[in-house]
C-alpha cells in the first residue's frame, strides 16, 4: 500500500514538473495586452483627519458660512489653506457684471468680515471662478462669459492689495476652446479646464517657476464633464451635480484614470449646488454656493459650509 502511494506521488511530481517546464519554455502564444488597465474600482476616501478642520460642525448638516448669512448673491468661492481668507464673485457696480471680492477673519471660530472689492480685477465683463493660492498671494480667475480667459494678480503679503492684473498667456490659444475653473493643486501648480464645442472636457496643468507659469500640458482627459475639485496630489476628485450632493472619484496614481464614484453627501443635505465648490486641504469640509437644503435652483445664491 505504501509502495503504491509512493509511486503515485512520484508520478504526479514528474507530471507537474513536465507541465511547469513546458509552460516556462513554451512560446508566448497569448501575450498580455499592452496598455490595458484594470477595471475601475470604487473611489477611496481621504484618511480621516485626527482633528477636524472645523471641529464644531455637525457632519452632513449644511450651515451658512459665518459672516455671509445675509449676503447674496455670492458665487464661486475659493479659500486659502488656513480658511482665513475667502475670495468669491458677486455683482459689483450696476452694469458691471460680477466682480471679485475678498473677506478675511482672524480665526476659524469667528465670522468673516465685510467683503472688500478687489479693484485690480474689476472690468465691465463678468469676473468669476477665482482660485487663490494656499498662501493667499496669487489669484487666478476667469474673465468674460462670451470668450473666457484666465487672468492673474499677485501681492507680496496678505495685508496688501492685489496688483499687476495680467492675462495668462500660457493657456491655449485656440479660440474654440473654452477656458474655465482654475485651481491651485499646491503652491506651485495650477490646474484649469478646457472645454471644446462638442462638450469634451480636459484638465491642463502649469508649473509656477519664479513669477511665471510654464506652458500648460495635458493633465487629465475626463470621462464625462463634471467640474472637478482635485486633492493636492490629484488622486481624488470631488464634484457636484446641479441638483446637489457631493461625489468622489479617485485613482491610485496620476497615470491612471479615475475609478467609479461614491456619494459623500446627499443632495437633500446640500441643496442644489451652483457653480464650483471648494474642498479643505484635509478633505473634510466643502464650501459652496446654493439656495440651501430643500430649496430649488434659482433661489438665493448664498455661501454654505458642510462637513463630511
Amino acid at each position: 500500500m505504501n509502495i503504491k502511494i509512493v509511486i503515485i506521488g512520484l508520478s504526479l511530481s514528474i507530471a507537474i514538473g513536465i507541465s511547469v517546464a513546458w509552460w516556462i519554455n513554451s512560446p508566448s502564444r497569448f501575450p498580455e495586452p499592452t496598455g490595458a488597465t484594470s477595471a475601475p474600482t470604487n473611489a477611496v476616501r481621504a484618511p480621516k483627519p485626527e482633528v477636524p478642520t472645523i471641529p464644531n460642525l455637525t457632519p452632513q448638516s449644511a450651515e451658512l458660512l459665518p459672516g455671509f448669512e445675509k449676503l447674496e448673491p455670492c458665487f464661486s468661492p475659493t479659500l486659502t489653506a488656513d480658511l482665513l481668507t475667502i475670495v468669491f464673485s458677486k455683482p459689483g457696480k450696476p452694469g458691471a457684471g460680477y466682480d471679485l471680492f475678498e473677506s478675511t477673519r482672524s480665526s476659524i471660530d469667528v465670522p468673516f468680515g465685510v467683503p472688500v472689492l478687489i479693484k485690480a480685477t474689476t472690468s465691465p465683463e463678468t469676473d468669476a471662478y477665482p482660485a487663490i493660492s494656499p498662501d493667499g498671494l496669487k489669484l487666478i480667475y476667469i474673465r468674460s462669459d462670451v470668450n473666457p480667459e484666465l487672468w492673474t494678480v499677485r501681492r507680496k503679503s496678505r495685508q496688501e492689495s492685489f496688483r499687476d492684473n495680467k492675462r495668462w498667456k500660457g493657456a491655449s490659444g485656440d479660440k474654440l476652446v473654452r477656458m474655465g475653473t482654475p485651481q491651485f493643486l499646491n503652491s506651485s501648480q495650477v490646474v484649469y479646464s478646457q472645454s471644446k464645442p462638442d462638450g469634451a472636457r480636459s484638465l491642463w496643468i502649469s508649473q509656477l517657476s519664479g513669477s511665471n507659469f510654464s506652458r500648460s500640458r495635458l493633465y487629465i482627459k475626463q470621462e464625462g464633464s463634471p467640474t472637478l475639485f482635485l486633492s493636492n496630489k490629484g488622486l481624488r476628485g470631488y464634484y457636484c451635480h446641479g441638483e446637489g450632493g457631493l461625489n468622489l472619484i479617485s485613482r491610485s496614481s496620476i497615470s491612471q484614470q479615475y475609478g467609479l464614484p461614491i456619494p459623500l453627501i446627499p443632495k437633500e443635505a446640500t441643496g442644489p449646488v451652483d457653480g464650483t465648490v471648494w474642498i479643505s486641504p484635509q478633505e473634510d469640509i466643502m464650501i459652496y454656493c446654493s439656495p440651501g437644503p430643500m430649496k430649488e435652483m434659482g433661489g438665493a445664491r448664498r455661501l454654505w459650509q458642510i462637513a463630511f
